[in-house]
């Protein structure tokens, strides 16, 4: 190459690294995905960040979990996601759903967005590190894996369940 056409590709991988930001680097060739937060849109995370401790409608608390990916065929993918306190003081919830993905032009992936992490004894993981890990295996058996240690934060005034 001639010099200085080294900078728009260095340029073009900043910005896809910045759309596909997640816990966990991606591996060239394979599946990927980044776990994200938020109810409407995917927001990225990053290890220990403080996300919102929901109560939901029927009486069960959550975190909002959404996903971003390529390299995996959108169509009836096989959504896992795990949760565990980091310190090992409750055993891994695990829960399983298949999902469609949603194009996302703009960053040239797919996304799901919006998903409840239920968690069984908020009382026990409030304020605490939890470790909230996402497989994707899509019909092809290709899968993708991310997991972050997230800080689930309620408001003030929320009264949770005693930890048993």
């Amino acid at each position: 190459m001639a010099r200085g056409t080294h900078f728009p590709l260095l340029l073009a991988a900043l910005l896809v690294g910045a759309a596909l930001s997640g816990c966990t680097a991606p591996v060239e060739g394979e599946g990927w995905v980044a776990l994200g937060t938020g109810e409407w849109r995917f927001e990225p995370l990053t290890d220990g960040q403080p996300v919102p401790l929901i109560a939901g409608a029927q009486g069960g608390h959550h975190v909002w979990t959404s996903l971003r990916t390529t390299g995996l065929d959108p169509e009836r993918v096989l959504l896992a996601i795990d949760t565990e306190p980091v310190d090992g003081s409750l055993p891994a919830e695990h829960s399983q759903v298949r999902v469609d993905l949603s194009e996302n032009p703009e960053e040239g992936t797919y996304d799901f967005v919006g998903w409840p992490a239920i968690l069984s004894q908020p009382g026990c993981v409030a304020g605490r590190e939890l470790n909230v890990r996402v497989t994707l295996t899509d019909r092809h058996g290709v899968s993708a894996t991310d997991e972050c240690a997230v800080l689930p934060m309620t408001g003030t005034g929320v009264i949770l369940p005693p930890c048993e």
